[in-house]
């Protein structure tokens, strides 16, 4: 069994548990951003190109599924029934 620590080693430990729990809380903000930053763009794309009627649901569901292949991770991009631009 382990000693208690002192209070010098609670203390450097209490601030190395802060510095990583900052760090994580940074990289949750950036995850955050870079997804809200993809969506506007898969969003800009779908609006700014052809229409998309929902007989192209199916070439569109390949490319996720084709998409999450490459990345190896699972993408939430739905588009079934979706119809964009003019």
């Amino acid at each position: 069994m382990s000693e208690p620590l002192t209070t010098g080693q609670q203390k450097v430990f209490e601030d190395l548990l802060k510095q990583i729990q900052q760090a994580q809380q940074k990289v949750l903000q950036q995850v955050n951003t870079t997804l809200i930053d993809l969506y506007w763009s898969v969003g800009k794309t779908l609006t700014s190109g052809e229409r998309i009627t929902p007989s192209h649901t199916p070439c569109l569901i390949r490319s996720e599924d084709e998409i999450n292949a490459e990345t190896g991770h699972r993408i939430f991009i739905h588009f079934q029934g979706v119809k964009t631009g003019a």
